[in-house]
């Protein structure tokens, strides 16, 4: 699969694995999977923490660091000048209609 497939996450994860079968214990393949997810639904939230130009490598920095992991016991310094639809990772559009 080429990389700008435009199939579903889940699909994309399961032939991805599926071509690599041999690579992965199912263990590894449940924490790749829980932490693409996790990356994809914060995906706006770390695109503001991280350096720019934003970009992937860029999230899984941000995603990674204490600052994001930590963010429920103390929220980022960032998070201050955050618009709220970052705050909760949510386009902007959506988060006006459901406001």
């Amino acid at each position: 699969m080429g990389e700008k497939s435009n199939v579903p996450l889940d699909l994309f994860l399961r032939y991805h694995f599926l071509d690599k079968k041999n690579e992965f214990s199912s263990e590894d393949r449940a924490v790749i999977v829980q932490h693409t997810y996790a990356m994809t639904r914060w995906k706006l939230y770390l695109g503001f923490l991280c350096k720019k130009p934003i970009n992937w490598v860029g999230r899984l920095k941000a995603y990674e660091s204490d600052r994001f992991q930590k963010r429920k016991q103390q929220n980022p310094p960032e998070e201050e000048t955050m618009p709220d639809h970052v705050k909760v990772s949510t386009p902007k559009v959506l988060f006006e209609l459901i406001r």
